[in-house]
């Protein structure tokens, strides 16, 4: 009876339509047919992945969502849930609340950060004091030093925009509709109020992003403050001085980027003044109107030269007035009034579109792509990264100045992405640019040269940085490639990541997430809503997909995932999601957070393995509430390490078989282990063509309890394998399990005698080999 014995697993789930009978391919040996809701190990085991736990609904249900990470240290990281015009912040598995503050009172003493209510109004120290009448809110000589107001007072016959929001009666209040104010829609009082106002204690900053522009938001982030890039609108930063006070603002560039410079010498500007504000600038020469209405906001670069002295000055235009005039502010002293040929545009403006894309380069701050530009990369300078001026004030290139460079290429060759790792690296939607230097020396405005290494072709999602190397999507979304440096070839090199699991990435790649510990994974939102994973080690040769299928339903299908983030964690990183889900024939979207797996040491009770599940733990009880989320839903329940009989949940809460001291509630997935299919030699020679069947298995396993096998994925085909003993307490759940278990295979002669491993129990499971014992019909 020939058997066959597989005790590695990290190859991940296979595409059988490519790889089924390749028999000779290495990764196929440590693969398997089906490994769903499974999380290989570097070291060679799978195990079942954790459950997600619900963190709370999305603001606004009906629309779509992107998570944002934010990252202050690894013990102050926050989820941004951004929204429609709004911003709401999670920190450790729970929203933040808006505070409303003590009363303020004089004499007595508030530190920074501090809120406080008073006339109606919050308002938030920014520097600790002794409270006085000189420094009273609102009211005294002095309170803009020690306070900002971030909540004023209703009132009435005020025009409220939508998600306006006040304070009244100590109670805060956020607009639905825009709307001016009355008695009849006071907040709280009025008598049409909730449909004008909704009470909020959940801490909400108003957004410039519509549900349409957060598809196509970038963002990068350093130390409190977070950069955002749409090309539609000015830059953004995103800005945290507590954990309940956040600001956001325009990104204030200055002295460029600028455009070339202007070409024609009979097209010429004069400014009034060489400095002041309200200066009128105007256009020379035949033909030459370069103004309108969206002209406001944009920079203008003059240049005067005397001799061979040369002055650089810039201004701001604050208003429109014709084709040929408009009124400037001066930000840096121009050299002279007389009209100048040597001039330029700035290159961000309303009319020209804003970048599209932001990245860091060492201590400088790149963008790249704009509506009109989608080829070029700018970067700041280096001591500024506000600054995009290419010279100084007299004209001069400086190492530390800012520069503007064009890529090349056909117009269609837009940058999708920039990021630095050994080298300035760029993703077109045609091919792939590293940025090359002299004898590898540092990056200046006059020593680079770009170079396409690579013809991929890069999707319009960020990459991620592994290791050294640069792991992205390619154009189609289907295709994932790791990038590093050849020294043999002396550029860049691409490695397939996704050639051995084509089948899980049809619809494209839309978002992802890396999750450094406990394992190396690269999580990823597919078009689909499907989300899959990769346990990665370069240097280990692991490559692992694998599918996670959420628990639930979304109008009958699997739910969808809209959204991922990952942040730091207690101990290991969190990995945030946004579920749709059909919940009593609605849709719901939910923020859930994966939770870790079982591992040494943990006590059976925590294991959690529910989808958008929550826990109780206190004193003994044998009802369970606060479940509304998951109405009219069949559950899982795990009570003090016990699998108690699942429930439906009925207004909120679900009922226990015994009293319990820690519960965790929620809706039931399953693992699912197929291995490959092979051939054999037997005594009589090759097996191929053959009927066969399981006869037995043999089960490897460590910490685990609960699982069921066959040859098929019919549940009457699906034998339970026994782990509870006659020595286990009929009252008490078993322990978890460490061994062999034998488990035979009911099976019927057949050309390739599959085999199935099925976990559905709120429970741990790891396999750590797997033995098969064939039978062949002669």
């Amino acid at each position: 009876m020939p058997t066959l014995t597989q005790t590695i697993f990290n190859a991940g789930e296979h595409d059988l339509a490519a790889l089924e009978w390749r028999l000779d391919y290495e990764p196929r040996i440590r693969a398997m047919r089906t490994m769903q809701n499974s999380r290989p190990l570097i070291g060679g085991p799978a195990e079942k992945g954790a459950g997600t736990r619900f963190i709370c609904p999305l603001k606004d249900e009906t629309k779509r969502a992107k998570l944002i990470p934010f990252e202050f240290s690894l013990d102050q990281a926050y989820i941004i849930e951004a929204g429609d015009s709004s911003f709401r912040f999670i920190m450790n598995g729970g929203q933040i609340i808006r505070p409303t503050g003590a009363d303020w009172t004089v004499d007595s003493g508030f530190g920074i950060s501090v809120s406080v209510n008073h006339a109606d109004s919050i308002y938030r120290c920014i520097q600790g004091h002794t409270a006085s009448s000189e420094n009273e809110p609102g009211t005294g000589g002095a309170w803009e030093s020690f306070w900002v107001l971030e909540t004023s007072a209703w009132e009435a016959s005020i025009e409220y925009a939508v998600s306006s929001f006040v304070c009244r009666n100590n109670v805060m209040y956020r607009s639905r509709v825009a709307h001016t104010s009355s008695d009849d829609n006071a907040p709280g009082t009025g008598i049409s109020w909730e449909a004008t106002w909704e009470a909020t204690p959940i801490y909400e900053l108003a957004s410039p992003y519509s549900e349409a522009q957060l598809v196509d938001m970038k963002r990068t982030q350093s130390a409190d403050t977070l950069i955002m890039t749409h090309g539609d609108m000015c830059q953004k930063m995103l800005t945290r001085s507590a954990h309940s006070a956040w600001s956001i603002k325009d990104y204030p560039f200055e002295a460029g980027p600028w455009e070339d410079v202007n070409p024609n010498d009979d097209f010429k500007f004069a400014v009034s003044a060489t400095t002041g504000t309200n200066k009128t600038l105007t256009a020379k020469g035949t033909g030459f109107a370069p103004f309108t209405e969206k002209s406001v906001g944009r920079f203008v670069r003059l240049q005067h030269t005397s001799g061979t002295d040369v002055t650089v000055g810039w201004c701001v235009i604050t208003e429109f007035v014709d084709a040929t005039h408009v009124k400037v502010d001066i930000k840096q002293k121009f050299g002279s009034t007389a009209a100048t040929e040597e001039w330029n545009l700035g290159a961000w403006s309303e009319e020209t579109g804003y970048p599209f894309n932001v990245h860091w380069v060492g201590p400088a701050l790149g963008f790249t792509g704009t509506r009109t530009q989608p080829r070029r990369y700018v970067q700041s300078a280096a001591d500024d990264i506000f600054d995009f001026s290419p010279t100084n004030e007299k004209g001069e290139v400086l190492d530390n100045s800012a520069f503007t460079r064009d890529l090349g290429g056909e117009k269609a060759n837009a940058i999708r992405w920039g990021a630095w790792a050994q080298y300035l690296m760029f993703g077109t939607n045609t091919g792939e640019y590293r940025i090359v230097t002299p004898g590898q020396e540092p990056l200046t405005p006059r020593n680079q040269t770009p170079r396409q290494d690579l013809a991929l072709g890069s999707a319009n999602v960020d990459p991620v940085r592994i290791g050294p190397d640069v792991v992205m999507v390619q154009e189609q979304g289907r295709t994932v490639y790791s990038l590093s440096y050849a020294f043999e070839t002396d550029g860049l090199s691409e490695s397939e990541l996704t050639e051995n699991a084509e089948h899980l990435t049809t619809s494209g790649i839309v978002e992802w997430a890396f999750q450094r510990t406990p394992r190396p994974t690269l999580w990823a939102v597919c078009a689909d809503g499907r989300l899959i994973s990769m346990t990665y080690s370069k240097k280990h040769k692991v490559v692992a997909w694998t599918p996670r299928v959420l628990g639930g339903n979304y109008l009958g299908g699997p739910p969808i995932v809209e959204s991922i983030a990952c942040i730091p964690g207690d101990g290991l990183d969190d990995v945030y999601l946004i579920v749709r889900r059909t919940i009593q024939g609605q849709t719901r979207r939910y923020i859930e957070c994966m939770e870790a797996e079982y591992e040494e040491g943990d006590l059976q009770e925590d294991c959690f393995y529910v989808d958008c599940g929550l826990t109780y733990a206190g004193p003994a009880v044998q009802t369970v509430c606060g479940l509304e989320h998951l109405e009219g839903e069949t559950v899982d329940i795990l009570a003090d390490g016990s699998v108690h009989p699942r429930q439906i949940v009925h207004n909120g809460t679900v009922s226990l078989q015994l009293p319990a001291c820690k519960v965790h509630v929620g809706l039931n997935y399953r693992a699912i282990w197929s291995p490959m299919r092979v051939e054999l030699q037997s005594e009589q020679g090759s097996t191929a063509g053959k009927d066969r069947r399981n006869d037995w298995a043999i089960i490897y396993m460590w910490g685990s309890l609960g699982l069921k096998c066959g040859p098929s994925l019919d549940e009457e085909d699906l034998q339970p394998v026994v782990f509870r003993t006659t020595s286990d307490r009929m009252d008490q759940a078993p322990d978890l399990f460490t061994g062999v278990k034998r488990v035979e295979i009911k099976g019927t002669y057949n050309p390739f005698a599959d085999l199935y491993l099925v976990h559905d129990q709120p429970l741990p499971f790891r396999l750590q080999r797997l033995d098969r014992h064939f039978e062949f019909k002669d």
